[in-house]
């Protein structure tokens, strides 16, 4: 649906994919989040909560 190789769809929804974009709340317990941008071999490191704001994912619990 995103027509990126898998494992390379960055972890992004409205306007970047045409997706919701939903969190697990367990991302806050950390300080910086790293994923992949669109290939393999380009990867993004960045702050969590820059993270969160630029995203704007529904942030929400549903993992263990």
């Amino acid at each position: 649906m995103t027509e990126l190789t898998p494992g390379a769809v960055p972890p992004f929804g409205r306007p970047v994919l045409s997706f919701e974009l939903f969190v697990d709340g367990s991302i806050l317990e950390n300080e910086r989040i790293a994923f992949n941008a669109g290939a393999l071999t380009t990867s993004i490191i960045m702050n969590v909560t820059d993270y969160v704001r630029v995203a704007q994912p529904t942030v929400f619990n549903f993992s263990r």
